[in-house]
């Protein structure tokens, strides 16, 4: 059964698809070569890329008279860092490495958000009795040792009331933190739903879930970056790139399977089946946060974003939360697709 915001991105395209023509014709009708432009993703190709392989296998950059480089990455705060030094125009990065690229006075921003939530989660076993976030107290909950996602546990346990003192937090390799939870040697852990999670449904456990946007910990995520010199001095390009990508992304959540086929075409090492599931993950995601449009995260849930990284420690001083995005290079509120 389709949801109501489905069958609103799906209208979204329709109405999108009917003036739009034909690959073949669109790129005969071109007066001038399509102009190049590089995308660095945030990884290597995944279902958190299958929108934009749908953008560029459809034809939706060339309607824009674009073609698009999508480039694999290697983590989104080197992507972010490309970006903010301007090795890199336009990326695919998570929202909390380019804040803490703000506070210290690089120039980049966020000009569209993906994942209006993070996909980071508390995750335990159904069986464990564990049924509400606060039955972590007495319990131990294993987190990825080196990685940023303890900084917000204090946030979400002073937003469930939980004595931090009463939870045994237990540092784990990242690799490790499946294996401990299914041989029952943690009763929890901080995971995420586009990969933890894919992995323990894989094993067929069933689990309870409490993402960290929904407990305390209201993160902008994965974005659309720019970096802010070169995109001032390309404002329709970066207008066009936007646009296209968004399209892309409405067709994609309506048509998953079209997305992942788009996936794999242009990338031939990505896995499908996995891809799927990573996409259909975080599906979720995309209309979290109290978000109303697809790709355009609210004042608010930026203003939270803000809060959440300087009282978790990740940035040292305060940020105007208006410097961390723009909505300059969005289209205009009615040509989005709604949530």
């Amino acid at each position: 059964m389709r949801t109501k915001r489905t069958m609103a991105l799906g209208m979204s395209f329709v109405m999108a698809l009917g003036a739009a023509t034909s690959i073949a014709g669109t790129v005969a009708a071109q007066d001038e070569p399509l102009e190049q432009v590089t995308f660095q993703l945030n990884w290597v190709p995944g279902g958190f890329h299958a929108g934009f392989a749908l953008a560029r296998e459809a034809g939706y950059y060339e309607d824009e008279g674009l073609f698009v480089h999508l480039v694999p990455g290697n983590g989104s705060a080197t992507t972010a860092q490309l970006a903010a030094a301007g090795n890199v125009n336009l990326g695919n990065a998570d929202a909390a490495p380019v804040t803490q690229l703000v506070a210290k006075g690089a120039p980049v921003k966020v000009i569209a958000t993906l994942f209006q939530g993070s996909p980071i989660q508390i995750t335990a076993k159904a069986d464990s009795g564990i049924a509400e976030i606060g039955d972590l107290e007495g319990r131990s909950l294993a987190y990825p040792s080196g990685g940023s996602q303890a900084a917000q546990l204090p946030l979400v346990f002073a937003a469930n009331d939980i004595d931090a003192d009463a939870v045994e937090l237990v540092p784990t390799p990242r690799e490790a933190l499946v294996p401990v939870l299914l041989e029952d040697q943690v009763d929890a852990i901080v995971g995420s739903m586009d990969f933890f999670g894919i992995q323990l449904a894989d094993r067929g456990i069933e689990t309870v879930d409490f993402p960290m946007y929904e407990n305390g910990a209201p993160t902008v995520s994965t974005s659309i970056i720019g970096n802010e010199a070169w995109m001032a001095d390309n404002p329709e390009t970066t207008r066009k790139f936007v646009k296209a990508s968004l399209r892309g992304w409405a067709e994609a959540l309506e048509n998953p399977d079209a997305a992942i086929e788009a996936l794999a075409a242009l990338f031939r090492n990505v896995d499908a089946e996995t891809a799927t599931k990573q996409l259909e993950a975080t599906i979720p995601l995309y209309c979290a946060n109290g978000a109303e449009y697809l790709g355009k995260a609210t004042e608010e849930a930026w203003v939270n974003h803000e809060m959440v990284m300087r009282e978790s420690g990740s940035i040292e001083e305060a940020v105007e939360p208006t410097d961390l995005y723009t909505y300059d290079y969005l289209p205009a509120d009615e040509e989005l697709s709604p949530c």
